[in-house]
């Protein structure tokens, strides 16, 4: 179920509905008051959606009510809440969190993320696959160490030569076409 394409559907169409308002609405004024109203919440959404099930990772199983809940309505929350900050920042009233993401220090990674959401799973495998026995977890830090940082320095290293071989060469030849 989890890799149907229909259960991220809801974010895409909110994706597209954004997008559609930025290419259509030039100007939107928003209220000063509605402005501050709205970081608040959706930052405390965005919370809530990250650590949600932050107590079933310790063995608290939630009530069934709040894990349909929380499956239902998670990705619709975090669509919402990055709808509002790229809609805020686009029309001017997303302040420090504007210049803290128009910042040029992410040019260089913004244009390695899709390359490495394309490569990760390969990634992944391919690490998971290097391990001849069972591999058990004493903590946290021990998985962050021999998984996490593994798994996210190696798909970046992939990523780039990804990016240099694929992504540069046809952004490059598009460039070509469209300038005849």
């Amino acid at each position: 179920m989890y890799n149907s394409p229909i259960i991220r559907c809801q974010t895409y169409l909110i994706g597209m509905a954004v997008g559609w308002l930025l290419q259509n609405r030039r100007k939107v004024k928003i209220h000063n008051l509605l402005n501050l109203a709205c970081w608040p919440v959706v930052l405390a959404t965005m919370l809530a959606v990250t650590l949600g099930l932050y107590s079933e990772g310790g063995g608290t199983a939630l009530p069934v009510f709040w894990r349909a809940m929380y499956s239902s309505l998670s990705r619709i929350a975090w669509g919402c809440c990055l709808a509002w900050i790229i809609i805020a920042c686009w029309y001017g009233y997303g302040g420090p969190i504007n210049a803290i993401m128009s910042s040029t220090f992410w040019v260089p990674l913004g244009r390695l993320t899709y390359c490495g959401y394309l490569m990760q799973i390969p990634v992944i495998m391919l690490l998971s696959s290097l391990h001849v026995s069972e591999v058990w977890m004493s903590s946290s830090l021990e998985m962050v160490v021999s998984r996490y940082i593994p798994n996210v320095v190696v798909t970046f290293i992939v990523s780039i030569f990804y990016s240099a071989l694929f992504e540069l060469n046809f952004a490059n030849v598009i460039f070509i076409f469209c300038s005849l």
